[in-house]
């Protein structure tokens, strides 16, 4: 089992030290970070007083070490499918897991990832799943929790995933392509907290106690955008990148909106 990491990042000072600091704990076999825009530069002034950080201090590099590649891309969907594609050609043989964080972004408990996806590719051998078998997939991703800088929490889908089972990334990372040709929507979703309220009360009434999420060595994603400098905050999506993705959802690639259950098959409220 192979597992990267990767960044993606643009102008973000040292804000992007932290999202690869956090990645570092998973013990990746490589980390990739592509820095450069996706879509329109910023003015050269503020690229220059906002650089990123990323050889500002030493890191200990995972055992396939760090690529840093510096572009400029079209979209935020054309970065992220540059990526895949490169891991792909560094990786034929899988499973190989990437685990994707944004420079404005932390992954908490990263060091206990890598355990969970081990366990994912021995429950998929033991139950013979395969890409060939539309009712037995393998899992080609995990869900993380997301809390925003409010305390405001959702489940993200598609920061976790197998880039062996995938052809391509078509739109920012809401809209992929699997190896059998078929195109799926990847969508986030609010944490329910009715869900969770039901479950605290149920114990209550049962003399119990629950956690609450993010659960204790439970590996998610705490987002920092509040944190970007002057001139960096808001600046997410290009207008190009919402012009292709309104132009996917008119071509029904972005329908209906998956039941969180059918999500790679992950039961929100059960959770193994």
């Amino acid at each position: 089992m192979n597992v990267v990491g990767f960044v993606s990042s643009y102008c973000e000072g040292r804000l992007v030290r932290g999202a690869v600091d956090s990645l570092l704990e998973v013990e990746l076999d490589r980390l990739y970070i592509y820095e450069g825009p996706a879509g329109p530069p910023l003015e050269p002034e503020l690229e220059a007083e906002h650089a990123s950080e990323l050889a500002r201090r030493n890191h200990e590099t995972p055992a396939g070490g760090v690529v840093v590649h510096r572009g400029r891309w079209r979209t935020d969907g054309r970065k992220r499918n540059d990526a895949l594609q490169r891991i792909k050609h560094d990786y034929p043989e899988g499973p190989t897991w990437v685990v994707v964080v944004d420079a404005d972004e932390v992954l908490v408990n990263g060091r206990y990832l890598r355990d969970r996806l081990a366990w994912l590719v021995a429950n998929d051998r033991e139950r013979g799943a395969s890409i060939a078998t539309p009712d037995n997939p393998p899992m080609a991703r995990w869900p993380l929790h997301l809390v925003e800088h409010d305390g405001s929490m959702g489940i993200i889908t598609a920061r976790v995933f197998r880039a062996d089972l995938l052809r391509s990334i078509d739109h920012s990372s809401s809209i992929v392509t699997n190896v059998a040709g078929v195109r799926d929507g990847w969508g986030n979703y609010a944490e329910r907290s009715r869900v969770w309220i039901e479950r605290w009360l149920h114990a209550i009434d049962n003399g119990a106690m629950i956690a609450w999420p993010p659960l204790p060595c439970e590996p998610h994603l705490v987002h920092r955008s509040n944190l970007r400098l002057p001139g960096r905050t808001g600046l997410r999506m290009s207008e190009q990148e919402l012009a292709e993705f309104a132009r996917a959802q008119a071509e029904e690639l972005a329908a209906a909106e998956p039941q969180p259950a059918d999500v790679a098959g992950f039961d929100f409220e059960r959770r193994p």
